[in-house]
């Protein structure tokens, strides 16, 4: 084989997301390379919010953002990374989670909303 197979791992934010909420986690075995990252979903019913909530790749031994996507506008939005590189030492714990609040005052925000992380070995 030419070249390392791609692989996903992927997280649900369940309901009206939150600040904090998390979604998913990865602990590779071994080193990886993250390539991209996409979200959908957050349907943002009628309202426009502002900010719109951003989901991260935190690294679960800092604590600090490996790469922050901001949530779309519209029905069932996507939104990507395109190419990115983040490499992750074998061991370490990265999760997926909400790290900025919508601002969707009495209106209902992003909502049910599934990131996937793509990824290849090192």
């Amino acid at each position: 084989m030419n070249a390392a197979p791609h692989m996903y791992f992927g997280g649900f934010f369940a309901g009206s997301i939150a600040q904090g909420q998390y979604g998913g986690k990865i602990r590779p075995t071994k080193a990886i390379l993250i390539t991209s990252m996409e979200i959908i979903g957050g349907n943002q019913g009628i309202a426009d919010c502002s900010p719109t909530g951003t989901i991260s790749l935190v690294n679960q031994n800092t604590g600090s953002s490996m790469y922050n996507l901001v949530i779309g506008t519209g029905l069932n939005a996507e939104t990507g990374s395109g190419p990115i590189s983040i490499p992750v030492s074998a061991g370490t714990g990265v999760y997926l989670q909400v790290t900025t609040q919508p601002g969707c005052g009495i209106f209902q925000g992003p909502n049910n909303v599934q990131a996937n992380v793509e990824y290849v070995m090192q």
